[in-house]
């Protein structure tokens, strides 16, 4: 009888992951085209590994739980389930009467009906694109009246299918919760922070945080040396350059791959 020691166990089970997630990172451009456009392997890679990670620790173990989760994550971000932006995905992922790998269709179902409100009843719709057109042609913040109104004003102006779908409170918590990681990035000057919020706004409250998009560090990283307003303006062009310019020549394409199965990829 072959026995297997705990460590060459930890390896098969390391390599099969890493089989997997490599299977996931092929697939990931055919379901999410445009929310991985440009992104290198690597990235990919880094986000589909936290990303399961994350799954795993919401009890999912099947290969297809994983892969949707996936979908999920890098669609609305990798900790989209801490953002006050998506509470729905918070009271799901949260609800512990859940058996293993059963939250995944709630999960998913949920995300579905969440992306036909904000992006739009075209099954294609899995990035918002009408937002991000919107992006591109956004005056200079609004000045600080020490109150959240302009700030709010300004999300409703730039996505208002997404500020719809909230309670007031919520979104009040999500600029809230963008801003403290702005200042804690040391980014004081309210016109950056408006940036980095806007931007926080259409790919997820901890997008800083978040593998898939490495391109921020850059910027972030000269934010000592650097006035906040060019690191604010650093973010804002890296931000077109490697998310809005990528999905919007992606979604220019003449044919548009199909949603992810929720049936199918492979359930162990």
């Amino acid at each position: 009888m072959i026995r297997f020691s705990r460590e060459q166990m930890l390896a098969l089970e390391n390599t099969s992951m890493h089989r997997f997630i490599s299977r996931v990172v092929d697939e990931l451009p055919g379901y999410r085209g445009p929310v991985v456009a440009g992104r290198t392997r690597t990235t990919l890679f880094q986000a589909a590994t936290t990303a399961v990670e994350h799954g795993q620790s919401f009890d999912l173990e099947s290969e297809r739980a994983l892969f949707l989760f996936t979908n999920i994550t890098v669609s609305l971000g990798a900790y989209f389930f801490t953002d006050p932006a998506l509470p729905w995905a918070r009271d799901i992922v949260n609800d512990g009467s859940y058996l293993t790998n059963e939250m995944i269709d709630d999960l998913w179902n949920a995300y579905t009906e969440y992306c036909e409100f904000v992006m739009g009843p075209d099954a294609d719709a899995i990035f918002p694109e009408p937002a991000y057109a919107r992006f591109l042609a956004l005056p200079p913040p609004p000045p600080d009246d020490g109150t959240f109104a302009p700030v709010i004003a300004d999300m409703a102006a730039l996505w208002p299918e997404k500020v719809s779908h909230l309670a007031p409170d919520a979104l009040r918590e999500h600029i809230l919760g963008a801003g403290k990681r702005a200042a804690a990035l040391g980014i004081k000057d309210h016109g950056a922070r408006v940036w980095f919020c806007r931007i926080a706004f259409l790919i997820g409250q901890s997008f800083d945080a978040d593998p898939l998009h490495d391109w921020a560090l850059p910027a972030l990283q000269n934010r000592q040396r650097l006035p906040d307003t060019d690191v604010a303006s650093a973010l804002r062009t890296s931000f077109i350059e490697n998310v809005i310019q990528p999905a919007l020549a992606w979604q220019s394409e003449p044919e548009t791959p199909e949603a992810p199965d929720n049936d199918n990829n492979g359930d162990t």
